[in-house]
């Protein structure tokens, strides 16, 4: 993610020379093949892009409520599970913009990717022998949110809010006693999102951006069945799990004529 950042620095600055070039004497205008230093760039219209960039997930799970039926004593059932992953996501983008002053623009924005967060934690026990494996994974997100930005020319500071939209799976299996296989249980979670990046036009059209998103999914309860109730160790039980992302993501937008 450093490398992707330190890239599009680099093109911004680049971009931005290229500009100042223009008024140096002796500039035929030849080598502007970005855009004239004096023009003033319209964001206003409906662009579609593509997305890319690092996640990081936390699913955190807290008490299990459901009975053990005549399992190992040791079982503790309000034990915890901390998951965390880091992996990437790659997507598609679509908006509008709406220039309502030189400086300021407002606009929608709507995107999806698909990620490869996936992770687990040691759960259901608290000593070395006792014990199960809890697992999470991120299928895909998506968010709808508001733009709010400062335009200076081609360059566009903005900030986000709306609503962040989820696939998770869960699963609990690895038992080290003789223990059921529980269902995994997928689920669409809505929750919050909040962002903030940075958006340089590099021609009239086409323009690049980098930015941070966090959502947070809050926290749900969800219920895992075994299949076989009390010929069982385990009961079905549930918990009460909290999810949340952070994105750090690059694209590119291209604005429709």
């Amino acid at each position: 993610m450093r490398t992707l950042v330190a890239l599009f620095a680099g093109l911004l600055v680049a971009t931005a020379g290229s500009a100042n070039a223009a008024d140096a004497p002796g500039y035929s205008g030849a080598e502007s093949v970005m855009y004239s230093a004096n023009s003033t760039h319209d964001w206003t219209g409906f662009y579609v892009g593509a997305m890319g960039g690092i996640a990081s997930f936390n699913s955190n799970w807290d008490t299990i409520y459901g009975t053990y039926e005549g399992g190992p004593s040791d079982i503790n059932p309000t034990s915890v599970a901390r998951i965390n992953s880091v992996g990437g996501i790659l997507g598609v983008t679509a908006g509008y913009n709406f220039q309502v002053s030189p400086e300021a623009v407002l606009g929608i924005e709507g995107d999806i990717g698909f990620t490869n967060l996936n992770g687990s934690d040691v759960c259901l026990g608290d000593n070395t022998y006792y014990h199960a494996t809890c697992a999470a994974k991120v299928n895909w997100l998506a968010s709808v949110a508001g733009r709010a930005g400062f335009a200076a020319d081609r360059t566009l500071v903005f900030g986000k809010a709306g609503l962040a939209v989820g696939s998770f799976s869960y699963d609990i299996g690895n038992f080290n006693f003789s223990a059921p296989e529980y269902n995994t249980v997928t689920e669409t979670r809505y929750g919050m999102l909040l962002g903030a990046g940075i958006e340089q036009a590099l021609t009239d059209t086409i323009s690049a951006k980098v930015e941070v998103d966090y959502m947070d999914f809050g926290s749900k309860r969800v219920n895992f069945s075994s299949g076989c109730g009390t010929l069982c160790y385990s009961s079905d039980f549930g918990t009460d799990i909290a999810n949340k992302v952070i994105l750090g993501k690059v694209g590119i937008n291209v604005k429709l004529q």
